[in-house]
C-alpha cells in the first residue's frame, strides 16, 4: 500500500506491508456502491491513475438515489 499512499501524495505509513501481505483495494460510493476493484496485482502508479479518472467524473463520488 505504501507505493499507493505515495503515489497519492500521502504520508509514509509507520510499518511497510510486505508483497505477501497485499491485499485487494475496493472503492464504494457513497451509496454503496462498488465503484471499483484494484486487484493486489495491479501496480500503485495505475491504481492512482485510475482513482484520479474516477475522481474527474463529476458524478462518480456523489449519492445517488438507489
Amino acid at each position: 500500500m505504501q507505493p499507493l499512499r505515495t503515489a497519492l501524495g500521502l504520508p509514509m505509513e509507520e510499518t511497510a506491508v510486505t508483497a505477501d501481505q497485499a491485499i485487494p483495494c475496493y472503492l464504494i460510493g457513497p451509496s454503496g456502491r462498488l465503484l471499483a476493484l484494484f486487484p493486489d496485482a495491479q501496480p500503485p502508479a495505475s491504481i492512482a491513475s485510475d482513482l484520479a479518472a474516477i475522481a474527474a467524473r463529476n458524478n462518480a463520488l456523489e449519492p445517488t438515489d438507489a
